[in-house]
């Protein structure tokens, strides 16, 4: 889900009434911009969710606007499926195995 920090820079309130601005592409660059993100999640297919992530934070820092673009990263990722790792499963049981050997320790 968005945030108000990832909406509100598309949000405009003038006499009361709120507006939804629209990504304009007057300039042309918006379309080869979105088409640019699209490619490098692509690129990264596979890839664990960190990494995506901080992919699309360096993308921040090419842009002027990048208020805007936190909110285009942030739906990007939500349309991304992320499986767990291979035996993620077996997390609690392992987790539960360190803390019983870490309490005997402490024990003696």
């Amino acid at each position: 889900m968005l945030t108000r920090n990832h909406v509100a820079p598309f949000l405009r309130r003038e006499r009361g009434v709120i507006g939804v601005i629209y990504l304009a592409d007057a300039d042309g660059r918006v379309v080869p911009f979105l088409d640019r993100l699209c490619r490098l999640v692509k690129r990264l297919e596979g890839k664990p969710r960190s990494t995506v992530i901080e992919a699309l934070r360096r993308q921040e820092r090419r842009v002027r606007d990048a208020a805007r673009l936190a909110g285009i990263a942030k739906t990007i990722l939500d349309l991304c499926h992320f499986t767990p790792p291979e035996n993620a499963g077996l997390a609690p049981a392992v987790r539960d195995a360190v803390f019983r050997a870490r309490g005997r320790r402490f024990r003696r």
